[in-house]
């Protein structure tokens, strides 16, 4: 999968898991809505670990090692053809 693959699947699993948690705000007892809430979280965490292991983080949050060197990482739109440093 290509990072902008990758990318794009990522924002559609975030997207799903913010309305799903909006629906369960009122349906707190809907089971299947939050069996696929879980369901969501686990692939949104999965995909956003593959991410970041293949193209570097995708928040601060998310650098390691021992200096801080998320100002480093190109910016989403310096990655795309013609950009970049």
């Amino acid at each position: 999968m290509s990072e902008r693959e990758l990318m794009k699947k990522i924002q559609e699993l975030a997207f799903a898991k913010a309305e799903i948690q909006l629906f369960l705000c009122t349906h707190e007892d809907n089971a299947q809505a939050l069996e696929d809430y879980y369901k969501l979280r686990e692939d949104l965490a999965g995909a956003t670990a593959d991410y970041e292991r293949k193209y570097g983080p995708l928040t601060a949050d998310a650098v390691v090692g021992s200096r801080y060197s998320f100002s480093d990482m190109p910016w989403p739109w310096q990655n795309e053809k013609g950009g970049g440093r």
